[in-house]
């Protein structure tokens, strides 16, 4: 298998498992269907997936609660699913209000908590999520982030807001013997610490070097490196 059937793969799977939970949450807001069956379809498009799905890999980077996460697909789903934005309307018994709100997830979702919309929390704080106080924070409409909506799609792409701010290092066409094991180094802490991704300083006065280091070091983890201007 190549790596672009993986890739292809993983997105028609992906697609199908974000199908699977928005039909869950359908039956929360009283839609048909059983719900052990919407869950066991769940668990079922899981174990299909050759990597992680974009929803869990949203949970575990942000530290998202089972809640938080649910709210997420939920405002995720008002965008995706007509049927499921009518749900909403009907839950809040005014089908002009086809959309998440805190109150309404509140009511319907399993481990509900308030503060998922603190401002320190991290659907706001990582501005996951957009909320209009125009009708309180209770009651007023959640907007999922477009960047982060395309995300839980399985359209991965560098945020057009930070287009200016960050541009790709290539390659280098060739690497160092000490610079070569300066990446393996690096690799191999990143191995041993795969929980908690640790900060690594590449130090010293040749930062051509150090970033064809980082640049050789992302490619063999399957990234790409981007590199902050610095004004």
């Amino acid at each position: 298998m190549n790596a672009i059937d993986s890739n292809l793969n993983w997105s028609e799977a992906n697609q199908r498992l974000l199908a699977a939970e928005l039909a869950r949450l359908k039956i929360r807001l009283g839609g048909e269907g059983d719900a052990a069956a919407a869950q066991q379809a769940v668990d079922q498009a899981r174990s299909a997936m050759p990597s992680a799905v974009a929803i869990d890999r949203l949970t575990q980077s942000f530290g998202l609660s089972a809640f938080e996460r649910d709210l997420l697909l939920l405002c995720a789903g008002v965008e995706m699913d007509s049927a499921l934005a009518e749900r909403c309307g009907h839950a809040h018994n005014d089908a002009r209000r086809a959309y998440a709100s805190l109150g309404l997830a509140l009511a319907v979702l399993d481990d509900a908590h308030w503060s998922a919309l603190a401002p320190v929390r991290p659907l706001r704080r990582w501005r996951l999520i957009e909320v209009d106080e125009s009708a309180g924070l209770a009651q007023g409409r959640l907007r999922i982030d477009e960047r982060v909506l395309h995300y839980l799609a399985g359209v991965n792409y560098l945020d057009v807001r930070l287009q200016s701010l960050l541009r790709v290092q290539p390659l280098p066409a060739v690497l160092a013997q000490a610079h070569q094991a300066t990446c393996a180094a690096m690799l191999a802490a990143l191995e041993r610490r795969r929980d908690v991704l640790p900060a690594i300083s590449l130090v010293g006065d040749d930062a051509l070097g150090q970033a064809g280091i980082a640049a050789q070091a992302a490619a063999a983890l399957g990234l790409s490196l981007h590199v902050l201007r610095e004004e």
